[in-house]
């Protein structure tokens, strides 16, 4: 994982949703609502809430803890009339994630490749 506590101390908001178990920290997610940079897909002048991480230790993942952090942060959102979000993710197990966001009611936007 690349964040350091400090890092994620900065990232603290009503869109931050720690999960643990008998004490220990088993997974978080956060975002922020923001505006613009999101077109075609939302209007420029809508807001929409911004997924930056979700994470859930190996060990706790495919129990439906993701969904429900996701679920948290959408819920939030929907609080101050908030719509849509939107999510991006670099990692090596890509398709496992579109499957998971898609299964969220999430649509393909963008896709970047490298060789």
């Amino acid at each position: 994982m690349a964040w350091t506590p400090e890092k994620l101390e900065k990232k603290l908001n009503e869109y931050f949703y720690v999960v643990g178990l008998h004490g220990v920290v088993i997974g978080f997610a956060f975002g922020e609502i923001r505006c613009g940079n999101a077109e075609p897909v939302i209007p420029q002048a809508d807001g929409y809430l911004e997924i930056h991480e979700v994470y859930i230790h190996p060990e706790h993942r495919s129990k439906g803890i993701g969904k429900e952090l996701i679920n948290c942060l959408i819920d939030k959102a929907s609080e101050h009339q908030i719509v849509r979000a939107l999510v991006g993710s670099s990692n090596r197990r890509w398709k496992d994630t579109a499957s998971f966001y898609e299964k969220l009611g999430f649509d393909m936007w963008y896709i970047q490749m490298y060789k």
